[in-house]
């Protein structure tokens, strides 16, 4: 954009000084990891004029991730239980897809006496879950499909079933994290 400002002539050997402000946007790219910002200046009495001067900002993206979790409070030995995560993007940034997926990973642990079943997912990011023994990762798309604007909320249901020989008043403890690794 072109932002044009007039002042009155200063006189020789004075300055102004003039301050800007502007937001980048959430979504600003990171590629190429910089905003150029260039200004030019022209009088009609400097007989350099226009001179021009030119600055760079690293853009970085931040987005403070959360992730809350529900289950309910007692299963059957042998029938499958519901871990209901649900993770949300409070900004300020918004995060992008990566070239290969998993710039979001969200990791469940399930609990010794479980196994996994299937799991869904409700919500941006395309976010896809695997098991390896107990853990459960999910990760986001890769490009556009797995874009995690801010505020947006997605809801991962990771069933899995408790062991049939599972003692009476067996504590099922489970536990899950979020985490980013791209922009």
């Amino acid at each position: 954009r072109e932002l044009s400002i007039w002042r009155d002539t200063p006189s020789a050997g004075a300055t102004a000084t003039v301050n800007i402000v502007v937001k980048v946007a959430s979504s600003a790219p990171v590629s190429p990891p910089f905003i150029v910002n260039t200004v030019t200046v022209t009088s009609p009495t400097d007989p350099g004029s226009p001179r021009t001067a030119t600055s760079s900002t690293t853009v970085r993206r931040e987005a403070d991730m959360s992730l809350t979790k529900a289950a309910p409070h007692t299963v059957i030995a042998g029938q499958n239980i519901d871990y209901t995560l649900t993770v949300k993007n409070n900004g300020p940034s918004d995060v992008a897809g990566g070239a290969a997926p998993g710039s979001i990973v969200v990791t469940d642990t399930l609990p010794l006496g479980t196994s996994f079943v299937s799991f869904t997912s409700t919500g941006p990011g395309n976010f896809t879950c695997t098991a390896n023994a107990q853990v459960v990762t999910c990760l986001n798309a890769a490009g556009a499909p797995g874009d995690f604007p801010v505020g947006s909320v997605v809801t991962i249901v990771i069933k899995a079933m408790a062991a049939k020989n599972l003692p009476d008043n067996s504590n099922l403890n489970n536990s899950a994290t979020v985490a980013l690794t791209g922009p």
